[in-house]
């Protein structure tokens, strides 16, 4: 085994006993009697009567349609044993012939975290007609063809497409992306607004391609391209369909205000298509729109499901149909008098402001609940308070049968949550005085959040937005004052040490990985947080659970069975899409096919993973980006078998990338003949081949 292994290759052995979550299922509390629910308490340590549970979304429940089967879970899984793998065998390194193109971003220009995020992720590399394909920094597309015997790549340049024209600031190139429309025909987009189809010849047979016709993306003005990014591409008999997004930029005005308000990156996903051409066309061609979507986030998978006709999208936030700006709603204070003749406009009264009123609650959290206080009079009955708890929404009514109540009674019927809430286990309590003589009493709200760990902006989903109503005052959180004298304490403690020569500067207060072992439960924090949206293949777009994200591990390896494998306690959980539906009977639930044991555990200790990939239930790979100075530090791929309701489980890991073959930028599987498979890692300086994948 070579040094770069022992140096960081992961645990050869994982044990561990799996946390079980403790259920509130009783609470001490010790005040003045009160009501929860609608029984009644008093200082015991008696079981709180919960809220009854509401009905949920057709087909969509708490697991936002990623429902574990328990016969599939492997909960007797012991450990993953390491594998010793020979390096020098497996794996080959081979100079690149031309470096590839990654155009850079002007210092002046602002990239927002999601731009940055794709661009990280980024895969410069795709399989097409048995080789793999990139497009040279001189926009030369250069194909490697693997011999089956040796796995030794032949690269030869397929065609040279003509240089993109130096965009202006704010506008800049995107990262190029090849994909195959259909056997050895290639889209190829140039990141600076234009595709370009080209026909390439068989792999037997290397030399010039054809191109066959070019299509812009135009802002409408003459000459005026805009730049996209190029996700999927699909054939539709003679019809080609391309996913691209661009980004754009969106005002964000007041609820209540004409006043300008700042603007922020929004993101608009577009299909646009061509007819396929099948001799060489002249000149450049206008591409169709066929709808467009926007969403405050890029997709991190995209999927085209051809059953059911639709893509399935996964990303940070849904994508939906643009929204129309709303009207300006001037207060009374922004409204300019029309002058009359011999009018003096300095005599007019200037409206009175507003008498500031309180809010209508104060809230805090935790990192498993929320806490929600409304103040009411001391003289309400029990009776009178009606609370019903749903997972996604509030029903909140107070009657108020004395009349005349000087303290503004809430009022919500089915007020959505900013987050779902587990309704079964939250529950109310009401306290009728708040104090000694208090005219004020306390009804607080106990809301388990359904995502632990999950920070709640606000308690409603539509406060301090654009939909916001009357009701939807924005409630700041009431942060606990030890909770406020614990962070002023860390900070003092952290500015009183930075101009000591010991701890001069921010790197030296960062600990090494042995340095008192710190444990920061990063078991909680791997994976990419996402919501799935669905999108037929006219553009109607439909989130079923956008309150339920799931955290995604790993995305297929192109060509291979569309799945994804998706965080369940520890494990990694393969989930197939739903094939069935119709736009009348739409079906989002995904079934759960096999199961990755405590891989979400084991991917938590990789700090420096670009790609995350899966061959099924059968191996992830997990790859570092290969960008650390020493030539012995990372550029690892962590691969991990599937168990199989086994005990054990293999991995190993090789030097894929990083050192004198420069970081990783593009991974694909090659299939050759006669069945076997081979890794192809696209580096900076290097193409590696890693023989044999599957085969150890």
């Amino acid at each position: 085994m070579s040094d770069a292994m022992f140096l960081s290759s992961p645990l050869v052995m994982l044990n561990w006993r799996r946390p079980r979550k403790q259920l509130s299922g009783s609470r001490s509390h010790c005040s003045s009697s009160f009501v929860v629910g609608h029984a009644t308490a008093h200082c015991d340590d008696s079981p709180l009567v919960a809220a009854s549970p509401s009905p949920i979304m057709a087909g969509i429940g708490s697991h936002g349609g990623f429902a574990p089967v328990r016969n599939l879970l492997n909960p007797k899984f012991d450990s993953y044993l390491l594998s010793a793998l020979d390096q020098t065998t497996l794996v080959s390194s081979h100079p690149l012939p031309a470096p590839i193109a990654a155009p850079q971003v002007p210092n002046s220009v602002y990239l927002p975290f999601h731009d940055v995020e794709y661009r990280i992720r980024h895969n410069h590399l795709t399989v097409s007609d048995g080789r793999v394909v990139y497009l040279s920094a001189s926009y030369e597309v250069i194909a490697a063809h693997l011999d089956p015997a040796t796995c030794q790549p032949i690269f030869s340049t397929i065609i040279t497409l003509p240089k993109p024209a130096n965009l202006d600031p704010p506008l800049f190139s995107e990262y190029p992306a090849i994909r195959a429309i259909s056997g050895n025909v290639l889209a190829i987009s140039d990141g600076a607004g234009q595709i370009h189809v080209v026909e390439a010849e068989s792999p037997q047979n290397p030399g010039s391609g054809v191109l066959l016709d070019s299509y812009r993306l135009s802002t409408g003005e003459e000459d005026d391209m805009l730049p996209f990014r190029m996700h999927h591409v699909r054939l539709n008999k003679d019809e080609v369909h391309c996913v691209v997004s661009v980004s754009t930029r969106i005002q964000t005005p007041a609820p209540t205000s004409s006043k300008a308000a700042p603007s922020k990156t929004a993101y608009r996903l577009m299909s646009v298509s061509f007819k396929l051409p099948k001799v060489p066309h002249p000149g450049i061609q206008q591409l169709t729109v066929d709808w467009a979507l926007n969403s405050s986030s890029l997709p991190l998978l995209l999927l085209h499901n051809p059953s059911a006709q639709r893509y399935i999208i996964a990303s940070a936030a849904p994508f939906g149909a643009p929204a129309e700006p709303p009207p300006p709603d001037p207060q009374e204070d922004e409204i300019a008098p029309i002058p009359r003749p011999e009018e003096n406009l300095n005599a007019v009264p200037v409206p009175a402001a507003r008498e500031a009123r309180p809010p209508p609650y104060s809230w805090t959290q935790a990192h498993d609940a929320v806490t929600v206080v409304f103040p009411l009079p001391s003289t309400t009955e029990k009776g009178s308070i009606r609370v019903l708890f749903s997972q996604q929404n509030l029903t909140l009514l107070v009657s108020d049968r004395g009349g005349g109540s000087a303290i503004p009674l809430p009022v919500y019927v089915r007020k959505p949550f900013w987050d779902g809430i587990h309704a079964d286990t939250s529950y109310w309590t009401w306290e009728r005085e708040a104090g000694s003589g208090s005219a004020v009493g306390l009804l607080t709200l106990h809301l388990d959040k359904q995502h632990e760990g999950t920070r709640w902006p606000h308690v409603f989903a539509a406060s301090g937005t654009a939909e916001a109503g009357e009701e939807d005052v924005e409630v700041p959180e009431t942060v606990d004052p030890s909770e406020l004298a614990a962070i002023r304490e860390q900070l003092e403690k952290w500015t009183a040490s930075l101009p000591s020569e010991e701890n001069a500067g921010l790197g030296r207060g960062v600990p090494s990985l042995l340095d008192g072992e710190m444990d920061e439960e990063v078991d909680e924090q791997v994976g990419s947080r996402v919501v799935f949206t669905y999108v037929s293949e006219n553009g109607e777009a439909h989130c079923p659970a956008p309150l339920a994200p799931v955290d995604l591990l790993s995305i297929p390896l192109e060509h291979t069975a569309p799945s994804a494998v998706v965080k369940h306690t520890l494990d990694g959980l393969v989930f197939t899409p739903p094939t069935n539906g119709s736009p009348e009977e739409a079906n989002y639930a995904w079934t759960h096919t096999a199961t990755y044991p405590a891989l979400a555990f084991v991917l938590a200790s990789k700090r420096d993973v670009k790609f995350t990939f899966h061959h099924g239930p059968d191996l992830t790979l997990a790859f570092e980006g290969g960008t650390g100075k020493g030539l012995s530090i990372g550029g690892n791929v962590y691969m991990y078998k599937g168990a199989g309701g086994r005990s054990t489980a293999g991995q190993a890991v090789l030097r894929v990338s990083g050192g004198e073959e420069g970081p990783l930028m593009g991974v694909q599987l090659a299939r050759l003949e006669g069945g076997k498979e081979a890794l192809v890692c696209l580096c900076e300086k290097g193409l590696v081949v890693v023989r044999d994948v599957l085969g150890w």
